[in-house]
């Protein structure tokens, strides 16, 4: 596992410099080095692991101190659950790899942890600061370039709080937060394939205006919860968890926060 949590360091640290324009290079340094420090966080809490229980096999692991702060801190920096300066300027294929990568090592950490996280009600001020700046920043924005970053990083800050509030049924819930995230992006990141100009006709730059927006449209509106999608069932479970979990509040701070993201559809 860490050696494929390094390799895709890598492919992240590719990903992010190839055809960067150069205002963005630093950006990716910074990112770059965030992966690295998140790898060897996952390395020092695998060696610790491995020196207190002789194995590292998460099934029969009960993580505690700090080989699970450790592994808590690798999980948030793949994430990316920090709205800092260029960290919301990444290629979809690196937002579906961190995702990917981060969302399970989370969820598995998630699974074995011995009632409450620690450090929970940090987790919860953090995952509740990020989940509404979201919501304010992608109905602030004037497009839908600008704007499915911002929604993207609301999902993340549900995904990671999720699994905290209820141990069974708050997994399955960011399982579903997940996988609306990643198949959003992709639809989201589809490339316009172009046919030869021999045999474009003089309707295509008609038709292609219009076809070619489809499946953004149909990501955006699902990371932005409206229904008849799977984020508007995500969205549904995660305030019907919040209330079960007796955080009135907090499904309050969600209802507002998925409101104000549905905002840049509109638009």
């Amino acid at each position: 596992f860490c050696l494929g949590w390094t390799l895709t360091d890598a492919a992240l640290l590719s990903a992010d410099v190839i055809h960067a324009p150069e205002e963005h290079i630093p950006h990716a340094v910074r990112r770059a080095l965030t992966n690295l420090l998140s790898s060897l966080a996952l390395v020092m809490a695998t060696v610790l692991i491995g020196s207190e229980h002789g194995h590292t096999r998460f099934s029969d692991l009960v993580l505690t101190g700090i080989p699970l702060k450790l592994l808590t801190l690798a999980a948030l920096l793949r994430l990316g659950l920090y709205p800092l300066p260029g960290s919301l300027r990444r290629r979809p294929a690196t937002y579906v790899a961190s995702i990917c990568t981060g969302g399970y090592l989370w969820l598995r950490i998630a699974s074995f942890i011995p009632g409450q996280a620690a450090g929970y009600h940090w987790l919860v001020a953090l995952c509740s600061a990020g989940l509404l700046a979201g919501g304010l920043l992608a109905a602030l924005s004037d497009s839908w370039a600008s704007a499915w970053p911002y929604l993207l990083l609301g999902e993340i800050a549900s995904l990671v709080l999720a699994p905290l509030l209820d141990p069974v049924a708050g997994r399955a819930v960011a399982w579903i937060l997940a996988i609306n995230a990643a198949l959003c992006i992709g639809l989201i990141g589809v490339d316009d394939q172009a046919p030869s100009t021999a045999t474009t006709s003089r309707w295509y730059p008609v038709v292609k205006e219009h076809w070619s927006r489809l499946p953004r449209a149909i990501g955006l509106m699902s990371l932005a919860g409206w229904p008849v999608t799977l984020g508007f069932t995500a969205h549904w479970c995660y305030l019907r968890l919040c209330r079960s979990a007796g955080l009135s509040g907090l499904a309050l701070l969600a209802s507002l926060t998925y409101l104000l993201a549905s905002l840049p559809v509109w638009r």
